[in-house]
């Protein structure tokens, strides 16, 4: 990892164990037996005495070893989309292949851990396929073309165009949240892939830039002030976020990027405010 300096490894296991708590550890904390000894503590193994910490180091130490003998070290992630010239596709802890294969890999530290976990399944499918027939009624079709941004999202990359707005309009009640929940449903938990306009821009970006190829919501950006709106916006259709420099005065590694749709939400319209 450029940035960090470090390097971080995860090994597959084929058989989860029954009971055991499993969590993360620094390759470089292993060795420290204080670090090692307060991660171990936080996750509830206690190992009281100096002596048995420094075997316990070693044990993993060779353990892991071992592991990365026997099975291959998952690769990390830090974005959702399309990966490897774009025959794998990655979402979530899983990358799905262009011959039908799906295999788990891991996400980086750096990925928000509530956010990570959202990109999952639960519920129902038959039961989120009947919910959408209503969209199929007169009077709906601006609803329909809404959550078909969702699923097309991932197509962007193939158009040439880096990144769109569609701003979906209305008053309230008119169902523009439930549609934006609906959309990031398609991918796992809607609570968790949300956004707000409360949120900051850098947050914003970075969600985008995790995204990547994956649909973004934006709820309720009406209050936004104008000459920030318009920022907002170019920065959106350019497809990445603005380069910084260090303390250096040297660029910084590269920018979140993104090639998908950001679906966002308003009372107000944003052609006229950004007239």
């Amino acid at each position: 990892d450029e940035k960090h300096g470090y390097e971080e490894a995860i090994i597959k296991h084929k058989k989860p164990i029954e009971g055991w708590t499993e969590f993360r550890v620094r390759m470089g904390n292993i060795v420290d037996l204080r670090k090692l000894s307060e991660i171990l503590l936080d996750n509830g193994v206690v190992v009281p005495a100096d002596g048995d910490r420094k075997i316990m180091s070693q044990y993993i130490a060779h353990y892991v070893r071992e592991l990365q003998k026997q099975a291959a070290t998952l690769r990390l992630f830090s974005s959702m989309g399309w990966k490897d010239h774009d025959k794998k596709f990655v979402l979530g802890d899983t990358i799905y292949d262009h011959d039908g294969d799906k295999y788990k890999v891991g996400l980086s530290t750096n990925i928000n851990s509530d956010t990570a976990t959202g990109f999952s399944s639960r519920g129902d499918l038959a039961e989120w396929v009947a919910l959408t027939r209503r969209l199929d009624e007169p009077g709906m079709e601006a609803h329909a073309f809404t959550l078909l941004c969702g699923f097309g999202a991932p197509l962007m990359k193939f158009t040439g165009l880096e990144g769109a707005l569609v701003n979906v309009l209305g008053t309230s009640g008119t169902g523009k949240s439930t549609m934006q929940r609906m959309i990031n449903s398609i991918w796992g938990d809607y609570r968790r892939l949300a956004q707000s306009h409360e949120d900051t821009d850098n947050s914003k970006f970075a969600k985008a830039g995790l995204f990547s190829n994956l649909p973004v919501t934006i709820d309720e950006i009406t209050n936004i002030d104008s000459m920030q709106l318009s920022s907002f916006v170019y920065r959106i259709t350019q497809g990445r976020d603005k380069n910084r420099l260090n303390r250096n005065g040297d660029e910084r590694h590269a920018p979140n990027s993104w090639n998908t749709i950001i679906i966002s939400s308003s009372n107000e319209s944003l052609v006229g405010r950004l007239a």
